[in-house]
């Protein structure tokens, strides 16, 4: 059989990649294609012992000892599975396997002689990756501790130097086929080129429609960067996401205000106070014996006129929205049940 392994990198279209790859999963199976999913979700194999490590995409974030026996039980079992029910190819799309060869390497070496290994790997310019990625890791999914880090501060140079990875990937997995894609030579169709650089046939498949992913406008970056910034540890987007998205800020392109309150200044209120001087004077003909009518003589005191901080305005605000979105949603699901429970009663 052909084990197809997209090992990313991220931010080269993968999203799309395995979108299209989960929404055609039956059809795929009827073409004789298994798609495993990003952790195996999509496998029903016999032997579940291993589900406690290799659960959900994380698992690569494991130290490469607590990986090496299950990942080995895991691709075993699916060899077997594809043999037994006729699948001639295998698909595992994760884009954190690209920078961690050395926690998969043992389990994959432990089929090469049950599988041809095919390794596809998408690559992007430096300067483009770095923006895209810290856009999406350094701002939006904060995954790091402290308040989010500015971009040079952020920056992991090794991660964009391609060539000592592959060749790792190379002398790790030396039985396995390795094919590396050029990003921009396919962004605006990388499904197409996945297909040829993995060898599957696109025929009967259903395309996605529009883009899976778009990067927030830089107004939405902002808002994630502020709320992301009023918590100590990691910061998943799931609290903004759907609270921009909804209320069509996500890629809005929003007119700028100037947060000045323009209050007046001390000077202002001096001419506006000169102004009425006469006019004050002759109060004094509105007294009475025991009430002198009468403004006193001290000094005029004009407001602070420091700029109000913009991002503790809007860390208020999002605080108040992401609350009141919690809130909403809330009632939105106990409404539900409740109209369920009528209906069933």
């Amino acid at each position: 059989m052909r084990f197809v392994i997209h090992i990313g990198n991220g931010k080269t279209g993968t999203s799309a990649v395995q979108r299209f790859l989960g929404d055609n999963r039956e059809a795929l199976r009827s073409k004789g294609v298994l798609y495993a999913g990003l952790a195996f979700e999509h496998c029903k194999l016999p032997d579940m012992s291993w589900s406690a490590v290799v659960k959900g995409a994380a698992f690569l974030s494991r130290p490469a000892p607590q990986i090496a026996a299950p990942l080995t039980s895991v691709l075993g079992q699916l060899v077997t599975q594809c043999e037994e029910k006729g699948f001639h190819s295998a698909i595992w799309s994760n884009e954190s396997l690209f920078v961690v060869p050395d926690k998969v390497a043992t389990a994959l070496n432990g089929i090469a002689d049950r599988a041809e290994i095919v390794l596809v790997a998408y690559i992007r310019r430096q300067d483009r990756w770095a923006v895209s990625a810290y856009k999406q890791w350094g701002i939006k999914h904060k995954t790091y501790t402290g308040p989010v880090q500015p971009f040079d501060k952020w920056f992991n140079p090794a991660r964009c130097s391609y060539v000592p990875i592959l060749d790792r990937w190379r002398k790790l997995v030396p039985s396995a086929k390795l094919v590396v894609r050029v990003y921009e030579r396919c962004a605006n169709d990388v499904i197409s080129d996945f297909a040829r650089a993995s060898g599957l046939s696109l025929e009967g498949l259903e395309m996605p429609k529009g883009r899976v992913y778009e990067t927030p406008a830089d107004a939405a970056l902002a808002l994630y960067k502020i709320y992301n910034s009023q918590f100590p540890g990691n910061k998943l987007p799931t609290d903004l996401d759907g609270l921009l998205k909804s209320a069509g800020v996500a890629q809005a392109s929003l007119a700028p205000v100037d947060l000045d309150l323009g209050f007046p200044s001390r000077a202002d209120l001096e001419r506006l106070l000169e102004r009425y001087q006469g006019e004050n004077e002759r109060l004094s003909r509105f007294s009475s014996p025991d009430y002198e009518v009468r403004f006193d003589d001290e000094d005029v005191e004009a407001p602070r006129r420091d700029p109000v901080d913009q991002s503790a305005l809007i860390a208020a605000l999002l605080m108040i929205s992401v609350d009141l979105d919690k809130r909403l949603r809330a009632m939105s699901r106990k409404l539900e049940r409740l109209s369920k429970e009528t209906h069933s009663a």
